[in-house]
């Protein structure tokens, strides 16, 4: 803006200038009216096309035409002290010192230094991270380590499974809590990590999570196996519900307990009873031949997984009531749908709002008995 300004003032100069000057000779060759440094006494009028920054012929137009040019210039002069005066006010302060290096103790190993991690300057805002003394600041140090090594690990990850299949793996999904949360009741007879011999105990285990973190709510039932193994320690932290209920199947009643266990939000429930804590493989027995009990066993699974959500009352949270969504997997709770629909509602007069869900995962196991055992179920 100041040099707008002077540019202004030197060109209204050198116009008055040059105007005095053709005036002057003007004067003179128009018959010695004046001489050279005096006012001409001849007047010429003005031309009606005169503009600004042009000569003119009357030395009172060019007086007044030089006035309103250095008017223009005293506006200018007064908008750019404003413009000064406004640009002051955005004047970014003085920086502020920096906090000196942290100074370990005498005999201490720890750095003077803190590394650059997810508390440093750029996100805090601050001048200098403050990460706490003493074992505080070790911990901080340990965490960040940790984290930036699993996020270079990743990174490797990533970019490894682009290289060898030319395809960058997704990336891990956004879960959204449902609108319509349900009460999901899950039937199996194996689920991850404590019972599995294929994929069925792998659906059980992990699917029942992912729909908790949707925002339902999930139980497993599944039976509580003892076999000597070392899948019977994944079961020391489940505990007796003092839920115990009785149901009636092959022409006698039978008393079952429930153990239950919380992970990862889903609510896994064991069936305790005396025909599922025996020496051997969960269908089989040590010989590699199936347990004659099977359908005894399996049968009592369904009889009491339709009791669960009745019986258990969950600390804070209450039974899962009736209307719930029952998952029946495989052969070995295929009968859940068979005793909702012909016991529970038409006698008992509940489950008028459940639904039931039959999932196949091999159709090559079918739990066949021969037709002379169906009045026991």
């Amino acid at each position: 803006m100041s040099a707008s300004v002077a540019s202004a003032c030197h060109a209204v100069a050198a116009n008055v200038a040059a105007a005095r000057s053709a005036r002057g000779r003007a004067s003179v060759r128009r018959g010695g009216d004046a001489v050279c440094g005096a006012r001409a006494t001849r007047v010429i009028a003005p031309r009606g096309n005169a503009r600004l920054g042009v000569v003119m012929n009357s030395m009172d137009e060019l007086d007044a035409e030089a006035a309103a040019v250095m008017e223009q210039i005293r506006q200018l002069q007064e908008a750019n002290q404003k413009l000064k005066e406004d640009m002051d006010l955005f004047a970014m302060p003085e920086a502020l010192p920096q906090r000196p290096d942290y100074v370990p103790e005498a005999g201490s190993t720890q750095g003077t230094s803190a590394p650059k991690s997810s508390f440093s300057a750029d996100v805090l805002g601050m001048e200098m991270p403050y990460l706490g003394e003493g074992e505080t600041r070790v911990g901080f140090q340990h965490f960040d380590k940790v984290e930036n090594e699993k996020a270079r690990m990743e990174a490797m990850r990533v970019e490894q499974a682009a290289r060898v299949t030319g395809v960058t793996p997704r990336p891990p999904p956004k879960y959204e809590k449902t609108e319509w949360p349900l009460s999901i009741v899950f039937v199996s007879s194996e689920a991850t990590p404590w019972s599995k011999t294929g994929g069925l105990a792998d659906v059980c285990g992990s699917l029942p999570r992912e729909l908790v973190k949707r925002g339902h709510r999930v139980m497993v039932v599944s039976p509580y196996y003892q076999r000597g193994t070392k899948e019977d320690t994944y079961f020391e932290g489940a505990f007796d519900t003092c839920s115990n209920a009785s149901v009636g199947c092959f022409g006698a009643a039978h008393e079952v307990g429930f153990m239950h266990q919380i992970r990862d939000g889903v609510d896994f429930v064991f069936v305790k009873h005396d025909c599922y804590e025996r020496p051997g493989g969960i269908y089989v027995d040590a010989m590699g031949n199936a347990w004659e009990d099977n359908q005894f066993r399996y049968t009592l699974l369904s009889h009491a997984a339709c009791e669960a959500p009745l019986k258990i009352d969950f600390e804070g949270k209450g039974t899962y009531g009736d209307e719930v969504v029952f998952v029946a997997n495989d052969w070995h709770a295929g009968l859940v749908p068979l005793v909702v629909a012909s016991k529970y509602r038409q006698y008992w007069n509940t489950y008028h709002n459940a639904r039931t869900i039959t999932v196949i995962h091999n159709i090559l196991h079918q739990g066949s008995e021969p037709a002379t055992t169906f009045p026991n179920l």
